[in-house]
């Protein structure tokens, strides 16, 4: 041991301030490790989903957030989009199957589809012929600049993301094909088709 060091260096004040900053640091670092942290909001999956606030066919605005609680498939798509055309018929017999649903976490499961028309009566003309009886049809005239594409990071039309009862995005890019399974795996009790 260094002769220099010796007991008379360490008063009792520096041991003290030097035990004080150590009980202060655990505490910061406790508090730091195991604080609440908002949930992350954005499109990856696990994330909470971002806002979507939309008019449906009667004119009212409709957000997604009012939703929570249920499963909700968003979609985004326009009716000019052949493909979005043709998942409607699929989409509308997964509707009709599991809108009473209960699953591990959520209760219900409705469709929220966002049109990206910039021509209302085309939008409402498609949703009459393609028989898209889910409550929430919605259209956001600002099309490409509408602030839920730049959310969703919409790049292409069909586009899908699958969301829990929390909001939170179980899985995105969705193929209309897989929905239904997707929805079978999350089911409470994993009940079997029917």
């Amino acid at each position: 041991m260094d002769s220099r060091l010796t007991s008379s260096h360490f008063t009792t004040s520096s041991i003290v301030y030097f035990f004080a900053a150590l009980i202060t640091l655990g505490f910061l670092s406790y508090g730091c490790s195991n604080s609440v942290t908002s949930p992350t909001i954005g499109v990856a999956t696990g994330n909470h989903s971002p806002e979507i606030q939309s008019e449906n066919l009667k004119g009212e605005m409709i957000s997604l957030s009012a939703h929570k609680g249920s499963y909700v498939l968003v979609e985004f798509w326009d009716s000019q989009n052949s493909e979005a055309r043709r998942n409607h018929f699929e989409m509308q017999r997964i509707y009709q199957k599991f809108k009473d649903a209960t699953f591990d976490n959520g209760k219900k499961f409705c469709i929220y589809s966002v049109s990206l028309d910039t021509d209302r009566e085309k939008w409402a003309k498609a949703v009459a012929e393609d028989n898209m009886s889910w409550p929430c049809n919605t259209i956001d005239q600002r099309a490409w600049n509408s602030p839920s594409v730049l959310a969703y990071n919409i790049s292409y039309l069909p586009k899908y993301y699958l969301i829990d009862g929390d909001g939170v995005i179980i899985r995105r890019n969705i193929m209309i094909n897989e929905l239904e399974a997707l929805l079978n795996e999350n089911l409470q009790g994993r009940l079997s088709n029917s």
